[in-house]
């Protein structure tokens, strides 16, 4: 099915009917794996065109949170959340990261009952090694959560029995709260729950999923500040600043001010290393092309972790990233000894 076709399906769609499908698989029509800006604009210009939204909002989203095709339309509204059209400017311009960018905050929880016993809560944690658990009659009805602290300090109040004598007061967010200010509340109790528009509980958010997505976000960053730091190593033992200077076109003033790589943006560092008069001052340590070729991978992966979008990373990308940073460890090496 082409794209054209797929939004006009989506367009005929009545009430109840509508195309649910993930943010995964909808970026996948436009031929996108993460949601850059100019993915985003497309999609939402394209979702426009055709008389459409996603409910929810397919920008803030973990990517493999479910979406739903509605008619632009189509309003609703409670106390914390407006749900507009997908193709208005003010959701292009909220960049911040929201609770529901990490999976963990929409991919349920394991919740027990207040009338369970101990013994099925407990034996619950160890299986999944939870730190805590929900206490619910319904998926929209939170009474409070049960943790391993609790049970302790039941057991010394000579509580027993059931689910009930140990229940404490829940933390929980609203899926579009800020992830930043919401991080202390994290730290402070451990975790916290997360709740939709409705006040259905999606996911729980623990200070261990903190830590991964702090991996996730910093780990192909720090790959990247190496890459960059090998590679301006690189073009300041190889070129004269003049030589740098000349690579500047955005502003005279600018490139007067250039005394080395430090100066130069990564695609003027691009720029530096294309021509033929600049690569030959290299010698033949690498072949001027597939170098290009890694460093212009190298370029498109900084750019998209620079936008701190919380899409997983393709593997591949990192990858080669590694791999260009190895190889430019190997032409640091070279070229310390032509010298």
């Amino acid at each position: 099915m082409t794209l054209d076709e797929f939004l006009t399906e989506a367009a005929r769609r009545s009430a109840g009917a509508e195309v649910t499908l993930s943010i995964r698989e909808l970026l996948g029509y436009w031929g996108a794996k993460r949601r850059d800006p100019d993915t985003v604009r497309t999609i939402t210009s394209d979702l426009g065109s055709h008389g459409l939204r996603t409910d929810p909002n397919f920008e803030i989203g973990w990517i493999d949170t479910d979406i739903t095709l509605t008619k632009a339309s189509a309003s609703k509204t409670d106390s914390d959340d407006e749900w507009v059209p997908t193709h208005s400017p003010s959701d292009i311009d909220d960049v911040s990261l929201k609770m529901s960018s990490l999976q963990s905050a929409t991919a349920g929880v394991t919740s027990i009952r207040p009338s369970d016993s101990l013994i099925k809560a407990r034996s619950l944690m160890l299986r999944h090694d939870y730190s805590q658990l929900p206490v619910m009659k319904s998926e929209r009805s939170l009474l409070g959560v049960i943790s391993w602290e609790s049970i302790a300090k039941g057991r010394l109040d000579g509580a027993d029995g059931d689910v009930s004598s140990v229940i404490a007061p829940a933390v929980t967010v609203r899926h579009t709260a800020d992830l930043l200010s919401s991080i202390p509340r994290i730290i402070e109790s451990g975790y916290v729950f997360v709740e939709d528009a409705t006040k259905r509980i999606t996911g729980i958010v623990t200070t261990s999923d903190l830590s991964l997505q702090f991996e996730l976000l910093a780990g192909p960053f720090l790959l990247i500040g190496e890459a960059e730091r090998r590679l301006r190593r690189l073009a300041d033992r190889t070129f004269h600043p003049e030589v740098m200077r000349a690579v500047v076109q955005d502003s005279p003033e600018r490139a007067n001010r250039v005394n080395n790589a430090a100066g130069l943006t990564i695609g003027e560092m691009k720029r530096l290393f294309e021509p033929d008069e600049n690569w030959t001052e290299l010698g033949t340590v690498a072949d001027r092309k597939t170098f290009l070729e890694a460093l212009e991978e190298m370029r498109k992966l900084r750019n998209a972790i620079m936008h701190f979008n919380p899409d997983p990373h393709e593997t591949s990308a990192l990858t080669a990233t590694r791999n260009f940073v190895k190889w430019l460890e190997h032409l640091d090496i070279a070229t310390d000894c032509a010298t």
